[in-house]
């Protein structure tokens, strides 16, 4: 089995231009910002594991899983 765990961020900009008064930053010329189109994806980890490792992570996220449903429902509850 393979797992991979990624994040999704838009691309950072090259050029960013700000309006300056007075030797105070003010605010970003959005017009004026220039980077690349898209989404960039960086894989944060990648796991292989047997069908059986898969098999027990999944019995232990369905656990974590009731027991946060439970604790926010009683947090519900309460409000």
């Amino acid at each position: 089995m393979h797992l991979a765990i990624f994040s999704e961020r838009s691309p950072l900009p090259r050029t960013v231009v700000h309006n300056v008064a007075d030797g105070v930053l003010g605010a970003e010329i959005e017009s004026r910002r220039e980077s690349k189109k898209g989404v960039f994806r960086e894989i944060e980890a990648d796991l292989v594991m047997s069908i059986e490792t898969a098999i027990a992570l999944r019995e232990w996220l369905n656990e974590r899983i009731t027991e946060s449903e439970l604790i926010s429902s009683m947090i519900s509850e309460k409000k």
